[in-house]
């Protein structure tokens, strides 16, 4: 059985992060600090002979992308599976002030166990974590049935990366809390047709 390796990479700092805005679906910059964090982990990444690139169609995703797979000369594909979380009417909302309107939900959420959590919506406005940790999952099952033991270079956004993660049981809620994954941090994941294996880590924080 044939193992697909994946680097999930969430992208670079980008004007929302400065901003400090909740982004979801919504496009953004990288800032010259994002546009340096890529170029530092593409030479970090240099020596991996990646076959394919894949990222969000989201701005940030993308731009990043295309500075960690410059030098191996690859065509980034743009996938809408990879797309951050989205908050709905939330978008652009300082994220200060989105945690507390939803301060109780939040609160409540604490108390429940992982597989209750992932379901539980939270607002109407907002993806279930659950179903975004779907996308993701079904977007690296797929790309590794149709390229079997390849390396993938994937981009894609800190909130969907934090529940896809969670959803595999490489950590908890509370070992991966908000912020605990920073721009372009790394995971290497192996996939064997069945499970997903965490074997390496870049820029994560488990508390």
């Amino acid at each position: 059985m044939l193992t697909t390796i994946f680097y999930l990479i969430r992208h670079g700092e980008s004007e929302g992060n400065v901003q400090h805005i909740l982004q979801g679906q919504t496009n953004s910059n990288l800032t010259k600090t994002g546009i340096k964090q890529a170029k530092n982990l593409a030479k970090k990444l240099k020596k991996i002979k990646f076959d394919s690139a894949y990222s969000s169609d989201l701005v940030r995703a993308y731009n990043t992308a295309l500075i960690i797979s410059r030098p191996h000369k690859l065509k980034v594909t743009k996938n809408q599976l990879l797309r951050e979380m989205s908050f709905g009417k939330y978008e652009g909302c300082d994220v200060n002030q989105f945690e507390q309107k939803l301060l109780r939900v939040f609160e409540s959420r604490e108390k429940m166990k992982k597989e209750q959590r992932l379901w539980h919506q939270a607002s109407k406005e907002i993806e279930l974590d659950g179903k975004a940790a779907e996308r993701m999952c079904g977007f690296l099952q797929k790309t590794a049935q149709k390229n079997p033991g390849t390396t993938n270079l994937v981009v894609s956004h800190g909130a969907m990366i934090r529940v896809f993660l969670i959803s595999i049981g490489f950590a908890s809620y509370k070992q991966l809390e908000h912020g605990t994954i920073d721009n372009c941090a790394y995971i290497k994941l192996e996939f064997n047709n069945k499970t997903f294996q965490v074997t390496e880590t870049h820029k994560i924080k488990l508390l």
